[in-house]
């Protein structure tokens, strides 16, 4: 049976190193980013990637938080921009740019935990 789509999730927020907001050292930043996208590697080789990345795909990409802050969406993507490249390492997409990958986003705040939950759904055509 082939597979059309994967579901991995984070258990934490990005870091705040990796806002476009933040003033971390490169180096910092940098730790973070690899961390993250390795994370997300390790998490797709866990649940099974498909048999050949998604040529075309959609993202639904949920950011959930504990406390009911606002948060700019701009912000928490860009800040997620190493799990998209884990996705891309991880064998899940080809690749992230605009010919290969919609999103959608969502925002929960008030939740039991923080966490990341990324589904990916091959494109259908």
């Amino acid at each position: 049976m082939p597979r059309d789509a994967v579901t991995i999730t984070l258990p934490y927020l990005p870091p705040r190193s990796l806002s476009p907001n933040g003033r971390a050292h490169w180096a910092e930043r940098y730790r973070d980013a690899q961390a993250m996208m390795n994370h997300v590697i390790i998490l797709v080789l866990e649940a099974g990637k498909p048999p050949k990345p998604f040529e075309r795909a959609t993202l639904t990409m949920r950011w959930e938080a504990k406390d009911r802050r606002r948060r700019d969406f701009d912000n928490l993507l860009a800040a997620t921009k190493p799990a998209l490249d884990g996705l891309v390492q991880g064998g899940v997409l080809v690749d992230d740019n605009t010919e290969c990958l919609s999103l959608v986003l969502e925002y929960a705040g008030g939740q039991a935990q923080d966490a990341v939950v990324m589904t990916v759904r091959k494109a259908l055509g």
